[in-house]
């Protein structure tokens, strides 16, 4: 059992007691099809390969309302790539692999998912900010469109305030990959005006929400994403 809290941690955990040299992440509440296994290591044809992901697709519990298709799927993890198998930038954390060796030579993943709401605020970009660094190795992340997951999504996550949660938590994340690996200064000043910024958007997204219509709902949630990204900045470093 690994006693430190922080989905990274039990990222980390996983990778030390395995034998292999590719590891495969999902989540629990993921049924992987038949052929994910055999389509993800197959993948790996050659050394610069670093990261294989696949598509991920959803298995809902209720029917979704139609209010969600405003939103990128990323909100509920949703991944289905139509330009086929190949090279990308992004895959997600619920259908990843990666080459053992490489995940501890680059550090592991970014600090993630504090089930604590007192602890967001620790929260860094998980495995994104893991694929940054895989990126900057020069390794290539790899979509495997056969390579399939599909992930359960409760009636709980089709409601607005696990929306505006998800947007909050996007934004801590957000503003931690701007001072980690952006070009971003760390003066007193710039810092301010950044944190001004984000809290204009807060404002102004306050404002819209109240316009009857359907990018009210739209409004609701995105100002959470802004909200985080002027309060992070505010209280950084």
């Amino acid at each position: 059992c690994e006693p430190n809290i922080g989905l990274h941690n039990a990222r980390h955990a996983g990778a030390r007691a395995a034998r292999g040299d590719i590891l495969l992440y999902i989540d629990d509440d993921i049924v992987a099809d038949k052929n994910l296994l055999e389509e993800i290591f197959n993948s790996y044809i050659d050394e610069d390969i670093g990261c294989v992901g696949g598509k991920i697709l959803p298995k809902w519990e209720v029917t979704p309302p139609r209010w969600i298709e405003m939103f990128p799927k990323w909100y509920l993890s949703i991944l289905d790539n139509s330009k086929g198998k190949g090279e990308v930038q992004w895959i997600y954390g619920c259908n990843f692999s990666i080459r053992k060796e490489l995940l501890f030579k680059l550090g592991g993943f970014n600090p993630d998912a504090f089930s604590d709401e007192k602890m967001w605020w620790m929260r860094g970009d998980g495995e994104a900010g893991l694929l940054i660094k895989v990126h900057n190795a020069g390794k290539k992340v790899i979509f495997n469109p056969s390579a399939i997951a599909w992930h359960f999504i409760p009636k709980e996550r089709l409601s607005l305030d696990y929306f505006k949660k998800r947007a909050f938590k996007h934004g801590i994340e957000a503003s931690f990959t701007k001072y980690h690996y952006g070009n971003s200064s760390f003066n007193i000043l710039t810092i301010a005006i950044w944190s001004s910024i984000f809290a204009l958007y807060y404002f102004f997204k306050s404002i819209l929400e109240l316009i009857p219509g359907r990018c009210s709902i739209k409004h609701k949630v995105s100002k959470f994403y802004y909200k985080a990204r002027y309060l992070y900045e505010l209280n950084y470093p």
